[in-house]
């Protein structure tokens, strides 16, 4: 028997006004593309035999954003609810569609899905009577709350998984669970909950932890280093155990806390920059690049990007963080220097290395955090502003 034809639908009409951006999420720039065309590049590896895109009615940017795909692309208007949306696109591929060739329903603010995973997904689907989905097993402790934001419960965490996407389904059982909630007024949030409801089993098929759904700003961040780290391109061999250094400076403008490590110091003057402009986070986050060599601040966190506008640098860390951890590299230790004639920075030194350590998920005796000045020589000798430099060492897991 030959294999099911796959189609794809991508709902992207939402407004993602969690985000807080000038545009719909799935339109922000990522890693040279978008969002959006990062996914939909993703899924076209698959060939499939045509893909849905649901549009907001008045979307104003898939126009200037469609990516070169070869594959056919259709789009048609997206619903109010999730539900809706994938039944329209259900039925804009319906003259081409059979009931028994397979669709995925895939979130397009989720870039960073692998290819293996979309492949082991259409081979469960293929052979899974009521579909399959990717999802991950809750590993954490589950907390139930009440409204007053106390604990209820503890909730038994065995055999709970995570949902994500892509979700996959015979076309004609997919078209009919939906149509089902949606006759019933039955709020679905997923696709695999819609054929539950008419007795299905979906099948669960392990997907991997980098197939975030992009919410909020760190998300997007995250993804960009995600998608770096999935790079084909093989990984510099040599010696495990590197070292990475790193440098910023700024100068002082008026009306901005100070930022140093994440504490906020007193001071008439703070720093200024495109972020909160903590010049010791930078010069730390520069150096765990470096030493992976994984490039600088500007390529993952360009200053041109207003997502980045006055964010916490402490995010940017714990994003280069995760990199590392995903490339199986973990921090061994970290020496920073602060170069400021102005203020005093002994009192602070012992909480920015209590925060960095926290962000690099380190013991705090392994991060050193100094301050030193230039005798009134150059820029910092004249209180213009500071700089730091950091130098960071890391290992692989082997």
């Amino acid at each position: 028997m030959s294999a099911p034809r796959l189609f794809v639908v991508v709902p992207a009409a939402g407004r993602g006004l969690r985000f807080g951006a000038d545009r719909p999420k799935q339109y922000l720039p990522l890693a040279g593309t978008t969002v959006l065309a990062q996914t939909l590049t993703r899924l076209a590896t698959l060939k499939p035999a045509a893909m849905a895109i649901g549009l907001a009615p008045d979307d104003t940017h898939w126009a200037a954003i469609r990516p070169p795909l070869a594959v056919p692309v259709v789009t048609f208007a997206g619903g109010a609810e999730r539900m809706v949306t994938v039944l329209n696109g259900l039925t804009a591929l319906s003259a081409q569609a059979a009931d028994d060739d397979l669709v995925f329903v895939h979130d397009a603010a989720r870039p960073c899905v692998r290819i293996a995973d979309l492949q082991r997904l259409y081979a469960a689907a293929c052979e899974s009577s009521d579909g399959a989905l990717l999802a991950r097993p809750v590993a954490d402790t589950v907390k139930r709350g009440g409204p007053d934001g106390v604990v209820v419960e503890t909730v038994d965490r065995r055999g709970l998984w995570l949902a994500l996407t892509p979700q996959a389904f015979r076309f004609g059982q997919l078209r009919a669970a939906l149509s089902a909630a949606i006759a019933a007024n039955a709020l679905v949030t997923d696709e695999a909950a819609a054929v539950e409801r008419l007795g299905g089993r979906p099948r669960l098929v392990p997907g991997s932890a980098d197939n975030i759904k992009i919410t909020v700003p760190e998300d997007l961040a995250l993804a960009a280093l995600y998608l770096a780290e999935q790079d084909p391109r093989p990984a510099p061999r040599g010696p495990f155990m590197r070292i990475g250094q790193g440098f910023d400076a700024h100068g002082f403008v008026e009306g901005r806390p100070l930022v140093l490590g994440g504490v906020t110091i007193p001071h008439p003057y703070g720093l200024g920059g495109h972020s909160d402009a903590d010049v010791l986070t930078h010069a730390v986050t520069s150096a765990c690049l470096g030493a992976a060599a994984l490039g600088d601040l500007g390529r993952h966190f360009p200053a041109s990007d207003p997502r980045f506008k006055d964010c916490d640098s402490r995010i940017l860390l714990r994003a280069v963080q995760s990199l590392l951890q995903e490339r199986g590299f973990y921090v061994i230790n970290v020496d920073a220097t602060i170069v400021a004639e102005a203020p005093r920075l002994a009192p602070y030194v012992g909480q920015m290395a209590e925060r960095l350590a926290a962000d690099l998920q380190v013991a705090v005796d392994c991060v050193s955090v100094k301050a030193t000045t230039t005798e009134g020589m150059g820029y910092t000798g004249r209180r213009e502003g500071m700089s730091a430099h950091a130098v960071a060492l890391i290992d692989r897991r082997g």
